[in-house]
């Protein structure tokens, strides 16, 4: 008998290492967070799609009229792919615990939970994480038409990642100690940063090889930091590779400044900006008590918060038996 519903949640993400360097071939570390999406299918017997979403508000067409569609660009290219198998209609509802401005990957976990119901309801036999993380990355590419897929792999494979985007590589590594993550008030779009790094890189590509290899070299010496629990180490490495992203132009004065600030803290090993750049999260090693960004009025106009995660252990896990 078929299911009345079908409901999956994912993990959102923090990259931890290797920041555009992913995208020329080198490794990165990625982590899952315990901020989730959760995607619920009910089909029905309609010729309508309708999405329901917490934040995001309403959408309403015909299967007919399926097309990637803004605001949910994500979830539509998701569908997409299961166009020629799809018969009737459904609703979708998504509940997200965080916001899509956050940097805390919430593009790959709503399409990696999309892909997933629809995948338990249109398919007898569960998809492996290898193809749900497959499938999940051609739905991102559809959109964007860039991305590692790290964010991905740390969504539905959960925990921390060493990840190489080609051919896929994805090996889990030990739980790294807490993490304080403070996000700046802004995102600028990720496609917008790769296109900007992508033009500077033309400009000096030596150069730019030059610290794509260096970054790599960070993220090697960090695996061998957390498989040994060696966390001084891991929290110098993030203070190098920070270095790093500030020569690929990926850093500004807001983000310098809380990042001096989070690395002024006792509790903090190192500090670096977490993502693409230009915005989103920064990160720091170390459990930052709670309550210490924003640390003036100034941060808090500018919309600077202090976010409390933890690394989730587990990515992608199905609502239902």
């Amino acid at each position: 008998m078929a299911r009345k519903s079908y409901s999956a949640s994912a993990a959102g993400s923090l990259m931890l290492m290797g920041e555009h360097a992913v995208l020329e071939g080198k490794l990165a570390l990625v982590c899952a967070v315990d901020k989730r999406i959760r995607v619920t299918l009910q089909p029905n017997t309609s010729d309508q799609i309708t999405i329901h979403d917490s934040k995001l508000g309403d959408l309403n067409f015909a299967l007919s009229d399926l097309a990637i569609l803004a605001p949910f660009k994500f979830v539509t290219s998701a569908i997409l792919l299961f166009k020629d198998q799809i018969k009737t209609g459904f609703v979708l509802n998504i509940q997200a615990e965080f916001s899509n401005e956050m940097g805390l990957g919430s593009s790959a976990a709503v399409t990696s939970a999309t892909i997933a119901v629809l995948a338990a309801w249109l398919h007898p036999k569960p998809l492996t994480k290898l193809a749900l993380f497959k499938l999940a990355r051609q739905a991102v590419l559809n959109v964007q038409g860039v991305g590692s897929g790290a964010d991905l792999a740390a969504s539905i494979y959960g925990g921390v990642l060493a990840f190489k985007s080609q051919p896929a590589k994805i090996i889990p590594l030990p739980i790294i100690p807490a993490l304080a993550a403070v996000y700046c008030g802004y995102k600028t779009p990720t496609p917008e940063v790769i296109a900007i790094v992508s033009a500077a890189k033309q400009q000096q590509p030596k150069l730019y090889s030059k610290i794509f290899a260096a970054m790599h070299e960070c993220v090697m010496q960090a695996v061998v930091a957390i498989k040994s629990a060696n966390w001084s180490q891991l929290g110098s490495l993030f203070k190098q590779h920070q270095g790093l992203q500030a020569a690929l132009g990926t850093s500004n004065q807001l983000l310098d400044g809380l990042l001096g600030q989070l690395n002024a803290r006792s509790e903090i090993l190192g500090a670096k900006i977490s993502g693409s750049g230009l915005g989103d999260c920064i990160i720091g090693l170390g459990n930052l008590p709670p309550h210490v960004f924003p640390l003036d009025a100034q941060q808090s106009t500018l919309g600077v918060q202090q976010l409390t995660i933890n690394i989730a252990a587990q990515g992608l896990v199905y609502d239902y038996n």
